[in-house]
């Protein structure tokens, strides 16, 4: 596929040079991806009760998360993920779980399955979008918005 990579260079007036690697938009959809919403990464950046930590764990929930913003990950695989210890993931995951940014909405077993915020990340069809806002909005807890 890097045959299909278009490069793009360009010259910066202070000397730099940047290169661009673009891929045609037509091969984007074969390759996983999430909508992310500006409003919501915002407002999880800007929490100053997050460390870098946390969201670095947030954003490896979303890499891994399944379609509809499922994660059914255990903390000892997410862990391994982030190379990060076992209790610092608990850690983070009680924090975002406490602002709201990801839910506990089951078990399987004895591990927890998760759905992150969708105010902040979609990986679903746009049409199904208000579907789940509205499942979000109508369980315990508020959303980001």
């Amino acid at each position: 596929m890097t045959d299909r990579i278009i490069e793009q260079h360009i010259h910066i007036p202070d000397g730099c040079y940047m290169t661009n690697r673009v891929l045609p938009i037509k091969h984007l959809s074969k390759m996983p991806h999430v909508r992310v919403f500006l409003d919501g990464l915002l407002t999880l950046t800007l929490d100053k009760d997050l460390t870098g930590q946390d969201i670095r764990v947030f954003w490896i929930c979303v890499s891994e998360m399944e379609y509809e913003n499922f994660l059914d990950k255990t903390q000892s695989q997410l862990a391994s993920i982030a190379e990060i210890k076992q209790p610092d993931i608990e850690k983070s995951l009680k924090k975002l779980l406490d602002k709201g940014f990801m839910r506990i909405i089951g078990q399987k077993g004895r591990q927890n399955v998760y759905r992150i915020n969708p105010y902040i990340v979609l990986k679903s069809r746009a049409k199904n979008l208000s579907g789940l806002i509205e499942d979000w909005d109508t369980q315990d807890g508020e959303g980001v918005a």
